[in-house]
């Protein structure tokens, strides 16, 4: 588990914009830090803690990602996912089985492994702002970024929901602190209307 404790009342200011970053004040996020450089961020491992809420906010999954990053040249670089998710539910019986949760032998465990590989390219417009696409096996998604703001948009296949796609909103926030904790959100909406929204929030692992 990730301690977020430190950061929890960042975090619920961050989400109350996020909601409607299509709509962020870019000049206000010019002024905040740490910037955001993708070139140094997108390096290394890091590991995230993703939840996956249905259009109502309910809980569907829960994930830990562990992530490995390596810049190919200097506006480009790559990341390959490993994406453990586990989805408990009531057993029919109380007898246990092979598939009861090792958390609680009411439960079944439905575990579910993934690898991604997701691609950056960026495009720097001044020292602070630049536009930024990124693609992987669920889609593209393509965007800007300033100060310590990213936000892309595009149509991408839905967590956990096979090959069902939605038009998606993404946005991170890069967060001051050690690691460098940072907030991502993904809004998926269809003809307008809200699907769901995945969160991950990540640390740099040592």
């Amino acid at each position: 588990m990730l301690n977020l404790r430190g950061h929890f009342p960042l975090l619920l200011f961050l989400l109350s914009l996020c909601g409607a970053c299509g709509g962020y004040d870019w000049e206000n996020a010019r002024k905040r830090g740490p910037r955001i450089e993708p070139e140094e961020y997108f390096v290394g491992k890091k590991k995230g803690q993703l939840v996956v809420m249905d259009r109502n906010g309910n809980l569907r999954e829960s994930a830990d990602v562990y992530r490995e990053c390596t810049v190919g040249s200097s506006l480009a670089g790559s990341c390959q996912d490993r994406i453990f998710a586990r989805r408990m539910t009531r057993r029919d019986s109380g007898a246990v089985g092979p598939d009861a949760c090792p958390e609680d032998p009411e439960f079944h465990c439905l575990d579910r492994e993934e690898q991604n590989t997701m691609e950056w390219t960026v495009q720097y417009e001044n020292d602070t702002e630049a536009s930024l696409t990124f693609a992987d096996d669920r889609g593209s998604l393509s965007g800007r970024l300033a100060g310590s703001l990213l936000y892309v948009k595009g149509d991408r296949r839905i967590p956990g929901e096979g090959d069902e796609s939605a038009h998606a909103k993404l946005c991170m926030f890069l967060l001051p602190g050690e690691g460098r904790p940072r907030l991502r959100t993904e809004d998926y909406s269809f003809l307008g209307i809200h699907l769901g929204r995945v969160e991950i929030f990540w640390l740099d692992e040592p």
